[in-house]
């Protein structure tokens, strides 16, 4: 029998796919916690930097499970907003577990943990860890929050670094250049890009990342468990190859868009990223995106930000 979940931070890119598939056949519930008013019913507002906020909330839901998506998801941060970014990557964590008291979280976490990974896809093991920044070291850091959670509460873990999770309405690159073609639709002034169009990342479809999230609630552990997934292709695109694929859909709908890649990588910014997924595969069940899904989830999120589906 499927039992209560909640997600936090369920009004945004990851949670409104994921709330979609989770609902449906869940005779347990599936209820959300966001910062903002959200439409959708079922949903608690808090801040899960409050603990005050989300003691009340436990007071009449107790989920045997919390996909812990709400966080600050940005890989460049201005050293200003570092200390707001641990309080609700790190913190932010400790408390949602604190006061729901979860039987499993099923935690967000990121492929910047690993910082510059090299030419090989990286498997997702602690001796991998290497972040280059503070979002990736704070996602780190809430791995082992959930980790000392485990042994303390007999309660069971899953950690999922994310590599780029593409589709509509996502965030990042894609929404970076179809929002400045918007703004320059002749081409006039170019979009401005790092690291001369070869950084590489690992891209993922939202509908993937949604599907891997729905296992992790529901494969079986032992008390105490804790481990980790890699969410991604198992394949590197770099920013260029991504671009044109914009650029492609944009010229279609009679946008120009210009780009230079002539910035240098951001301090706390990989250069090149790829995860292995076979584990991911083998344990969950779930082989990795074919490279056409990929491209057709950025082609999606291209088409979304135009206000045109498919």
């Amino acid at each position: 029998m499927a039992e209560p979940i909640l997600i936090t931070g369920s009004a945004g890119f990851i949670g409104t796919h994921l709330r979609e598939i989770l609902t449906d056949g869940n005779g347990g519930g599936v209820a959300g916690l966001d910062l903002a008013p959200c439409a959708a019913p079922g949903t608690f507002l808090a801040d899960i930097r409050r603990p005050s906020e989300l003691r009340s909330i436990a007071s009449s839901a107790r989920p045997s499970t919390i996909v812990h998506l709400a966080a600050k998801a940005e890989v460049v941060f201005p050293f200003d907003e570092l200390g707001d970014l641990m309080t609700t990557n790190v913190n932010g964590t400790i408390n949602v577990l604190n006061a729901m008291q979860p039987k499993r979280i099923v935690l967000a976490s990121s492929s910047a943990v690993y910082g510059n990974a090299g030419i090989r896809a990286t498997r997702a093991r602690w001796s991998c860890i290497h972040p280059i920044g503070a979002y990736g070291m704070s996602k780190a850091a809430a791995e082992l929050a959930c980790a000392d959670w485990v042994r303390h509460s007999g309660g069971t873990a899953i950690c999922l670094r994310f590599g780029n999770v593409v589709g509509s309405r996502c965030r990042g690159l894609v929404a970076y250049l179809v929002s400045h073609a918007l703004a320059h639709p002749d081409g006039e002034e170019p979009a401005q890009l790092r690291g001369g169009g070869v950084v590489v990342r690992d891209y993922v479809p939202i509908r993937y990342a949604a599907s891997v999230i729905k296992a992790a609630t529901q494969i079986s552990l032992a008390a105490g468990s804790s481990v980790i997934f890699n969410v991604g292709s198992g394949r590197g695109m770099t920013n260029r190859s991504v671009s044109e694929i914009v650029r492609r859909v944009l010229a279609a709908h009679g946008f120009k868009l210009a780009i230079e890649f002539s910035r240098p990588v951001a301090p706390g910014e990989a250069r090149r990223l790829v995860m292995d997924t076979d584990t991911t595969a083998r344990t969950l069940g779930l082989p990795a995106p074919p490279e056409d899904e990929v491209v057709a989830a950025i082609e999606e999120g291209t088409l979304s930000y135009l206000g045109r589906t498919h």
